[in-house]
C-alpha cells in the first residue's frame, strides 16, 4: 500500500507478532526517543509507540 518505505520500517515491530502469538509481553520504542540498540535507555527515556496485546492488559 505505502511501497517499499512502509515495509522497511515495519521490520522493527515485526517481532511483535511473535511474542504476541506466545502471549508474551512486548514493545517497541521510538528510535528517536532512545537510541537503537541500547536497552537500558530505551526502558528509562523510551517513548513506546507499539505494544503487545498482552502488554496492553498488564498496563
Amino acid at each position: 500500500m505505502f511501497g517499499w518505505w512502509y515495509e522497511q520500517n515495519d521490520a522493527g515491530i515485526a517481532g511483535l507478532e511473535i511474542t504476541d502469538k506466545y502471549g508474551l509481553a512486548g514493545a517497541c520504542c521510538d528510535a528517536w526517543s532512545a537510541p537503537v540498540g541500547d536497552a537500558f535507555k530505551a526502558y528509562a527515556e523510551g517513548k513506546l509507540v507499539h505494544v503487545t496485546k498482552q502488554q496492553a492488559i498488564e498496563a
